[in-house]
């Protein structure tokens, strides 16, 4: 008696991960533009989120300069003062802007509200007014590293599930 063993290996599933990795920049766009979507819907509406509570008076600028460039620039000539009323345009300014080809996908999130690091900061947190974070302005920069971990958790997830379909091979 011979001791033997057999494999077969279907050709099927290994020309369906062929044609899949003819299309490989088709398929990351693809994968790409649904993970930044989800990673968009869960979020968008966090970043776009204003603090619960109204400013914090007096409000404590980042220095005397500061203090004195709001006055001249921002307030009516021939303003008494008065609260400061929010206007949503900061929560509405976050959006998402996406750039494929040359082999590569780029997302970008971003505010186009002219200041906004001044009341949010940035990636480096170091550009926030002390003013805002006391009225309840959180730092951007955890949720937009939340957002750029969403996008990638979520790319990886859906691009190994669209590979694994590609290239299921079955022993015999």
């Amino acid at each position: 008696m011979v001791a033997s063993a057999s494999l077969t290996i279907n050709a099927k599933p290994i020309e369906a991960l062929k044609q899949g990795v003819d299309n490989v920049e088709g398929l990351v766009f693809t994968v790409a533009e649904k993970a930044v979507s989800t990673a968009n819907d869960r979020n968008l509406p966090v970043i776009r989120q204003y603090p619960p509570r109204l400013a914090v008076l007096p409000f404590k600028f980042g220095s005397e300069k500061s203090r004195r460039w709001y006055f001249a620039n921002k307030v009516p000539r021939g303003s008494r003062g008065g609260r400061y009323q929010r206007t949503g345009g900061l929560g509405k300014s976050w959006t998402v802007q996406s750039v494929k080809g040359q082999g590569a996908y780029r997302a970008t999130l971003s505010s186009s509200m002219q200041g906004a690091v001044f009341v949010v900061g940035n990636l480096n947190r170091g550009r926030q007014v002390a003013g805002h974070g006391i009225t309840g302005w959180q730092y951007v920069a955890p949720k937009i590293e939340d957002w750029q971990s969403d996008v990638l958790s979520e790319f990886f997830r859906l691009y190994e599930k669209q590979v694994g379909n590609l290239s299921e091979v079955r022993l015999q």
